[in-house]
């Protein structure tokens, strides 16, 4: 536990240490701490195995949410000089299945799980560095006033294969490569009224677009696409407007983008992060759909 303690200093997330939970009493006894710690994001630390009662209580009455992490300490046996305690200190991942089953059973949906040599893998040290984005992720929506850039598709060039993508705003100035232009409208991109309008330039860059919106069925929903920002000529009719291309072809996509029942207005961020918001969908138990994958 010190060793991931000390991986996570990295990454600017506050720790709170539970201990050794191994049985439904001691689960049981824990849980007035993790209930009033305020957590974004619990990690369960799988260090050996365990039973499915040890995990219960958790997924009873915690509603946060919750990662297992199978990082085992080494890489592989020394099976001639194998014993019994170098197995167990190495059985991080025998209680997965068994923890995921207990999640599904309490409609918790399958639990996003880490499992990697807790060594010198770069890859549990990516996973782990992306965990705690999440947790920022989670932790800052509940506690301040975060903006984004929101916009909408709008009219197609079928000659480069893009469609504009029209910001309405509000616009984050760390989406731009420059600072924005401020110009007076006598009437505001077709629609009543008159005045100020910002202007942003996108750079040549990767992106995402996010659409989240209520479910026929009532739930939240996640809809995504990764594509790419063109440095094109656009219209001078008041807000920003960006050409965006995305794989395998405008018409495609769109009629794909279509069949997921999004609303007009989405975000855009900045770069290709369609596996990430994956992630969190799920570890948010949130229904999601990736209409497009530049990597695709």
């Amino acid at each position: 536990m010190a060793h991931l303690r000390t991986k996570l200093a990295k990454y600017e997330v506050d720790d709170v240490e539970f201990g050794l939970v191994d049985c439904a009493p001691a689960a049981a006894n824990a849980l007035p701490g993790w209930l009033s710690a305020d957590l974004d994001l619990l990690w369960v630390d799988m260090v050996t195995g365990a039973t499915s009662a040890a995990i219960a209580p958790i997924f009873r009455s915690f509603s946060d949410p919750i990662v297992l992490g199978a990082l085992q300490p080494i890489s592989a046996m020394d099976y001639a000089c194998a014993t019994p305690r170098m197995q167990l200190f190495n059985d991080d991942v025998c209680s997965v299945q068994k923890f995921t089953g207990v999640a599904i059973r309490f409609g918790r949906g399958p639990r996003p799980v880490v499992i990697r040599n807790r060594g010198e893998d770069r890859e549990a040290e990516r996973e782990l560095a992306e965990w705690c984005s999440f947790a920022h992720v989670l932790h800052d929506p509940r506690r301040t006033c975060i903006g984004g850039s929101f916009a909408g598709f709008h009219l197609m060039d079928f000659e480069r294969g893009a469609i504009l993508l029209g910001h309405d705003g509000p616009h984050h100035l760390k989406a731009a490569d420059r600072t924005p232009v401020l110009r007076s409208l006598r009437k505001c991109r077709g629609k009543p009224g008159a005045g100020g309008q910002r202007r942003v330039q996108h750079p040549h860059r990767p992106h995402q677009d996010l659409e989240h919106r209520g479910h026929r069925r009532g739930r939240l929903n996640f809809e995504m696409a990764e594509g790419d920002s063109l440095q094109w000529p656009i219209p001078s009719t008041g807000n920003t407007n960006t050409h965006e291309r995305f794989s395998p072809y405008l018409r495609t996509f769109l009629c794909c983008w279509v069949a997921e029942e999004p609303t007009y207005c989405f975000a855009v961020g900045v770069g290709h992060r369609a596996r990430s918001l994956v992630h969190l969908a799920e570890l948010l138990n949130i229904e999601h759909a990736l209409v497009a994958s530049w990597e695709a």
